[in-house]
């Protein structure tokens, strides 16, 4: 999905499944995230960033900062 926010804005991302993820993106990267972990990036500067699970590649999103 596609997430819209303002310049210095705080994304958390939290895992509520059995199974481990992590968030990966162009200028961030969590460890692994077990059930009930989160990792949080303030986004300071406009533009649009991706981002996917390195577990589970087809888990996928955006960050536009505008």
């Amino acid at each position: 999905p596609t997430t819209r926010i303002g310049p210095g804005t705080k994304i958390i991302w939290k895992n509520y499944d059995d199974v481990v993820h992590s968030v990966v993106g162009p200028t961030f990267q969590s460890k692994l995230l077990k059930k009930g972990e989160s990792f949080s990036y303030t986004f300071n500067q406009p533009g649009v960033y991706y981002y996917f699970c390195g577990q589970h590649p087809n888990m996928k999103g955006e960050i536009v900062v505008r």
